[in-house]
């Protein structure tokens, strides 16, 4: 099945979404990312509470909280991307070793340097071509697994075979 091209609008918010994300984790630029929102963005990290509501709050989210705290191995490998009338939906997988603490990730929790691969998803909503909010998904007990603060086993839940079997599924 072929896909449909991508309006004109769509492809924008496609290169928005790259530009905020190559902001946030390649060149690590707190300004570069707040130009790509709206002017009262919200930003979410859903299983931590973490974010922000508006660009004085996510100034303080991105430079304090977000941005100093990426670990520099950090790599972001997408598994899919779906691109509706305002919104983005990403489907990707995280890798990092947890060498710094990542009060966005995991609060609270000492770098263990461990390696982690860890699924995540991402919604991003826009209000013409800035983004108005980002929420991000991932599974708390497969990272804490991963950090070693959850025992496998113990509950139903997986570690980094979650991570693995996604991306063997996706051939990657």
């Amino acid at each position: 099945m072929s896909q449909s091209p991508l309006t004109p609008a769509q492809e924008k918010q496609v290169q928005v979404w790259r530009r905020h994300t190559f902001a946030e984790f390649v060149i690590k630029d707190l300004d570069a990312v707040l130009a790509t929102m709206v002017p009262e963005p919200h930003v979410l990290m859903v299983p931590t509470g973490i974010g922000g509501v508006g660009k004085g709050a996510l100034r303080v989210f991105y430079g304090e909280r977000f941005i100093p705290q990426i670990p520099s191995d950090m790599r972001r490998v997408s598994i899919s991307l779906t691109v509706g009338i305002d919104r983005i939906v990403e489907e990707l997988v995280y890798e990092f070793t947890h060498d710094i603490e990542m009060q966005w990730l995991a609060p609270g929790i000492a770098p263990t340097h461990n390696a982690v691969v860890l699924p995540v998803t991402a919604i991003v909503e826009f209000e013409r071509d800035k983004i108005a909010h980002e929420h991000l998904y991932f599974d708390q007990a497969t990272l804490l697994i991963q950090l070693g603060v959850l025992q496998p086993g113990a509950l139903p839940m997986t570690g980094v075979e979650s991570a693995h079997k996604l991306l063997a599924a996706m051939h990657m």
